[in-house]
C-alpha cells in the first residue's frame, strides 16, 4: 500500500466518522448541519484530489488492462458523478437551512459517498497501487 492511497484511506476515515456524527445529530439540528458544513472544503478537496490522481491513473492504465476497463465501466457513473453531488448539495444549501429537503438530500449525499469510498477501498486503491508499483519498476529498469 503507497503512502497515497494510506493518506486517502485515513481521509475517508475521517470523512465517514464525520458523516456519521452530522447523521447521529441529524440536519434538523444546527449542530448537524454545522459538522457537515464545517467538513464542505476537506471533503470537496478529497474527492478531486482521487478523481485527478487516483481515476486518472487508471484511466491511463485502461489500454493494457482490460479487466481494469470492464472495471472502471462499471463504475464510472457513480464515481464521476458522487464529486458534483456533493458540490451541488453544498451550493444549495446553507448551514441555516433546516427542511425535510436538506435531511433527504443529506441522506442521498451520505449513501453516495460511503458507497464510492468501499468501492475505492476495495477495488481502485489497490488497482492504482499496482499501477504505480509497475510504473517504479519501469523506471528503475530504465536506469
Amino acid at each position: 500500500m503507497s503512502d497515497f492511497t494510506k493518506e486517502l484511506r485515513h481521509e475517508n476515515y475521517l470523512i465517514l466518522q464525520t458523516l456519521k456524527q452530522a447523521k447521529q445529530l441529524t440536519m434538523r439540528t444546527l449542530r448537524g448541519r454545522r459538522v457537515i458544513f464545517d467538513m464542505r472544503n476537506d471533503l470537496i478537496t478529497h474527492l478531486k484530489r482521487e478523481d485527478e490522481k487516483i481515476h486518472a491513473a487508471l484511466q491511463g492504465a485502461v489500454k493494457t488492462n482490460s479487466d481494469l476497463e470492464q472495471t472502471l465501466a462499471m463504475f464510472k457513473n457513480d464515481i464521476e458523478n458522487t464529486t458534483e453531488s456533493v458540490i451541488e448539495f453544498f451550493r444549495k444549501y446553507a448551514t441555516d437551512d433546516a427542511d425535510k429537503e436538506l435531511s433527504d438530500d443529506f441522506d442521498k449525499l451520505f449513501t453516495t459517498i460511503s458507497k464510492r469510498i468501499e468501492k475505492e477501498e476495495n477495488i481502485f486503491y489497490a488497482e492504482y497501487d499496482e499501477i504505480v508499483e509497475e510504473d517504479d519498476l519501469l523506471k528503475k529498469a530504465m536506469l
